[in-house]
Formats: structure tokens, C-alpha cells, sequence
């Protein structure tokens, strides 16, 4: 039997694995740096639209980082 949902309980983990499932498609990174930015985005855009964050709370780092 294959359960369709793997975390329904856990909410931490349940967001985790859809994040999981948004950076599968784009393995295969060259250098750490590249991997860790696009990973950085993936979460600040998750953030944004679950309103966990404001585009203007967010500090100088991650708004240069989106820019890029």
C-alpha cells in the first residue's frame, strides 16, 4: 500500500518535502554557491506566498540575492 501523503501530521517535514519536490528538477548543480542561491530563492519565494514574509522585511542580503 503507497501512502499519498508521507507527512500528515508533521507540518515542518510536510513542507520540506514539497520543497523537495520544486529543487528535484533542477539537481545537478556545478559549484555549492549556485545550489545554495537557487535554494535560497525556492524559500523566499515559498515564503512570500504562504505570508510568512513581507518583500520589504526581507534584509538587503536576500532582496540582492533575488535580483540576480
Amino acid at each position: 500500500m503507497h501512502r499519498q501523503a508521507t507527512f500528515v501530521n508533521n507540518v515542518v517535514e510536510a513542507d520540506h518535502g514539497k520543497l523537495k519536490q520544486l529543487i528535484r528538477s533542477v539537481r545537478g548543480f556545478r559549484t555549492l554557491k549556485t545550489a545554495y542561491a537557487t535554494i535560497r530563492r525556492f524559500e523566499v519565494m515559498r515564503a512570500l506566498h504562504k505570508g510568512q514574509a513581507a518583500i520589504f522585511n526581507l534584509t538587503q542580503d536576500v532582496r540582492s540575492e533575488a535580483r540576480t
